[in-house]
């Protein structure tokens, strides 16, 4: 893939789970215009995502996440009152990065970076 097609080639947005809205307001509002998310019922159904959220995120579902999408950032979505300690343990699972429910412009943020340090990697090699 040339430089031109994978600046204008959509970027795919994994959601399994639920992930809270602020106010209304959906997870693309806060993303770039050319990346699409998609909701997916389990994380089997997903199908080489550039980005993966998983809401409700656990150690367990962080490791099969990994497992079955190696490539992809993973991007741990837990409650607004989980203990500190499930961030720690989804992070140790395999997520990239791991967001409390309801800070939606904070897991856009994380979303932007992880797809740039995934861009990043695969030039590099």
């Amino acid at each position: 893939m040339t430089t031109a097609q994978s600046s204008t080639r959509e970027i795919v947005v994994a959601v399994v789970g639920p992930i809270a809205d602020l106010a209304g307001t959906h997870l693309e509002h806060f993303l770039p215009l050319r990346w699409v998310t998609r909701a997916y019922p389990t994380l089997y159904d997903v199908d080489e995502p550039d980005l993966l959220v998983l809401g409700a995120a656990t150690p367990y579902l962080a490791a099969a996440a990994r497992l079955l999408n190696p490539r992809a950032t993973v991007i741990g979505v837990i409650d607004a009152d989980a203990p500190a300690r499930l961030l720690i343990d989804v992070l140790h699972a395999g997520a990239d990065a791991c967001v409390r429910q309801g800070a939606l412009p904070v897991l856009a943020g994380h979303l932007i970076a992880g797809h740039r340090r995934r861009t990043a990697r695969r030039s590099f090699y």
